[in-house]
């Protein structure tokens, strides 16, 4: 469907697909030197935040552009690129397939209007547009869509990738099924999740059978109704967790279908045929096309149907919320994989609602920790006013205004910021960006808040000049000073908050690395050593969490030697509940030995308990 601005709704919108030359950029990449347009570079990132998924069609080389989206420090927000000279319009249908989405959900962006005509000649429901006709209405729609600073479906679409990409080694759909480990938990405790049943009752479209959209007091009455047995699936694989991707609504008496859906992420795993069959194929009136048919007497093998999806649990209750987990945004990827999170504050890197949509990270620097218990009013107002990457939230952190039994922060802030003192009172101290950059200089200035914000030309530069006038670089903080900051932040907790202290990652990240990140696993090494020195001397009421233990090879990484894949948070969350679910004794044997060994032993021991109690009754049984 070609569309003007006017028809433009992005609220229907999951998935973008870019050209390149002449859209994404001015100019021809492979013919002369483009210029970036960063308003677009910016774009894919708001869109990203915004539940929008980004894709690339584009007729060039593979490497030149990947080359040149990783300088714009942008090609992570791009999933199942197609970059090659063949003609785009099945490589567009193979994208939209390959991602399991409607086409209706999907708009395609050239400057051609070949390409244009050629990608609605094969499928008209796909919305084909050049990005010059639809920008302004894109970043006026955009605002309207939900914020999802995670980046949830980003995630979940790079994990689809990776997927999609190892089933090209196996011979047949079914052998790599079988390969995936899918685990299915079908739970019939609804009234919890029915914000999610309701969101999937309105959007599914493709696996839905029956179509009927109710709205949430509906599904309430549904799910409460004694006539009907109502259940939610969850699934599990060993590439990712989906989530909770399908609901139905079974009539009893009659044995019939009144809902019956899932999401378009588990197209081809066979999660639909697994739950018909296991509710003894119902009758089910089909409504509108849906893109797999139903058979009966069918159930696939490779599903394992499990009665729980495992969720980390912390032995030790606490008084209600007492455990505040701190640091940059890919911490907050541990937090999932607890049962009960409400037991958890967190305080993470963000998008400032106020300051023109900015992101701001620099709040848990050890430094701002202190500097946000000691501002005087007038100065923290200052600030707010005068910067755009400080907002009222970067000063309300509850670390000492709060009784935790546990902090655990991580410290990658210190290892990786960049401090800027002001000129005029030496005591305001603030962190901005990596610390191999100097951002008073006005290119560094320029490119990161382009990318980082919505500000103009004009207030960027209206802030710069400030910046660069009354702040001074003066690169990343001291040895000596982080230590002194630690210090300090132990003496203002309470001394019976344990402080349990994440540090960096020293294997060597062997991807392309993100500019200002060269060599970081060297300075993580040494800074490493001296937080093993300051935990060291204080034994009693401090923890090293150290995710080496966690990290096993470059395949632990995702994107930089910050960024890790799920498992290892998944072992990192580990970590966590056997350390505040363990007793005192076990705490000393976990500075001695390391959590991982006692882990593992522990899980000898039970082994060994129970084969003690099985092997007597197999014997006996042998001998019959």
């Amino acid at each position: 469907m070609l569309i003007n601005s006017q028809d433009l709704d992005l609220t229907k919108i999951k998935l973008v697909i870019w050209d390149l030359d002449n859209t994404f950029w001015k100019g021809i990449i492979s013919e002369e030197p483009i210029h970036k347009i960063p308003e677009y570079a910016k774009l894919v990132k708001d869109l990203s935040l915004h539940g929008v998924v980004n894709s690339i069609c584009s007729k060039n080389t593979f490497e030149v552009c990947e080359n040149k989206l990783k300088e714009m420090e942008i090609w992570d927000y791009f999933v199942f690129p197609s970059i090659d000279w063949t003609p785009k319009g099945k490589r567009v249908l193979n994208i939209v397939k390959d991602m399991g989405l409607r086409p209706a959900n999907v708009l395609f962006l050239d400057d051609e209007p070949y390409n244009l005509q050629y990608v609605n000649s094969l499928d008209p429901s796909i919305v084909c547009s050049d990005i010059n006709s639809i920008y302004h209405e894109i970043e006026k729609q955009i605002s309207k869509l939900p914020l999802n600073e995670s980046m949830k479906r980003l995630k979940q679409y790079q994990d689809l990738q990776i997927k999609v990409a190892s089933s090209k080694d196996y011979d047949s759909a079914e052998d790599f099924l079988r390969a995936c480990n899918i685990k299915l938990q079908i739970n019939k405790n609804c009234e919890p999740q029915i914000d999610r049943i309701t969101e999937l009752i309105g959007r599914t479209n493709q696996l839905n059978f029956t179509k009927k959209r109710i709205d949430k007091s509906q599904v309430g009455c549904l799910i409460r109704d004694v006539n009907y047995e109502c259940g939610y699936i969850h699934v599990i694989d060993k590439f990712c967790d989906y989530g909770i991707i399908g609901f139905y609504a079974l009539q009893k008496t009659e044995h019939k279908l009144e809902h019956f859906l899932f999401s378009c992420r588990t197209i081809g795993m066979g999660i639909e045929q697994y739950v018909y069959s296991f509710l003894k194929y119902p009758k089910l009136d089909v409504s509108g096309e849906v893109v797999n048919q139903l058979e009966k007497n069918y159930q696939p093998d490779w599903i394992q149907l499990i009665d729980f999806i495992e969720k980390l649990s912390i032995e030790k209750q606490t008084n209600g919320n007492r455990i505040l987990i701190k640091g940059p945004c890919d911490v907050s990827q541990v937090v999932p994989f607890f049962k009960d999170q409400s037991l958890f504050d967190t305080e993470f890197s963000y998008i400032s609602k106020i300051k023109s949509g900015t992101y701001i990270e620099a709040q848990n620097h050890s430094s701002q920790i202190l500097l946000s218990h000691s501002i005087d009013a007038s100065t923290r107002k200052e600030l707010i006013d005068t910067l755009p990457f400080i907002d009222e939230e970067y000063f309300s952190s509850r670390i000492f205004s709060k009784q935790y039994d546990y902090v655990i922060y991580s410290i990658l802030p210190d290892y990786g910021l960049g401090l800027y003192r002001n000129k005029k009172n030496p005591l305001i101290i603030l962190p901005y960006n990596q610390y191999t950059i100097d951002y008073t200089q006005k290119d560094s200035w320029m490119s990161i808040l382009h990318d980082q914000s919505t500000l103009s030309d004009e207030e960027i530069l209206h802030y710069y000049q400030y910046f660069k006038d009354n702040y001074e670089f003066i690169g990343r903080i001291s040895d000596d000073d982080m230590i002194k900051n630690l210090t300090q932040i132990r003496h203002l907790l309470s001394p019976s908050t344990m402080l349990i202290i994440q540090n960096g990652a020293e294997l060597p990240y062997k991807g392309e690395y993100k500019k200002g990140y060269e060599g970081r696993e060297v300075l993580h090494h040494h800074l490493n050593r001296l937080l093993e020195n300051f935990i060291e001397s204080h034994d009693d009421n401090c923890f090293l969490l150290d995710v080496n233990t966690c990290i096993d090879s470059n395949n632990s990484y995702l994107d930089t030697i910050n960024h890790f894949k799920k498992n290892v948070y998944y072992k990192i969350a580990q970590t966590i509940q056997q350390y505040v679910s363990s007793n005192n004794e076990e705490r000393k044997e976990f500075k001695v030995r390391g959590w991982y060994a006692v882990y593992v032993d522990n899980m000898k021991k039970i082994y060994f308990k129970i084969k003690a109690i099985l092997y007597p009754i197999y014997s006996k049984l042998k001998k019959l």
